[in-house]
């Protein structure tokens, strides 16, 4: 489940929209010696604009108990600003992604 945290780390409530609950996909490579699970979290938005850090808790759901479940670890983004500024219509989207790594290769 993911979380909108502050600096100090207090969750705010009604931060995120979007699928917050997500299952994981198990994307383990053949003879891996550990697994490998990611959590697609693919329409999150924060609603407000600030300085955070998204949390992320993982639980344990058993098949034959899915009333139940056990908090395994949890992992936190780094830190995320939102501003509210226009986005040049040339720097949407995948258009932004190509952008931003030529001017790394420019760099």
């Amino acid at each position: 489940m993911a979380f909108l945290v502050t600096r100090e780390g207090n969750i705010v409530e009604g931060g995120l929209s979007g699928t917050t609950s997500v299952n994981g996909v198990d994307v383990t490579t053949a003879g891996a010696s550990r697994t490998t699970i990611h959590f697609p979290y693919t329409d999150l938005a924060i609603l407000a604009e600030g300085v955070y850090k998204i949390r992320v808790d993982v639980y344990k759901v058993a098949f034959d108990n899915p009333d139940g479940c056990d908090f395994q670890a949890h992992a936190k983004s780094s830190r995320v600003t939102v501003v509210n500024e226009a986005v040049p219509a040339e720097l949407d989207g995948t258009s932004a992604a190509q952008e931003l790594r030529a001017a790394d290769e420019r760099a």
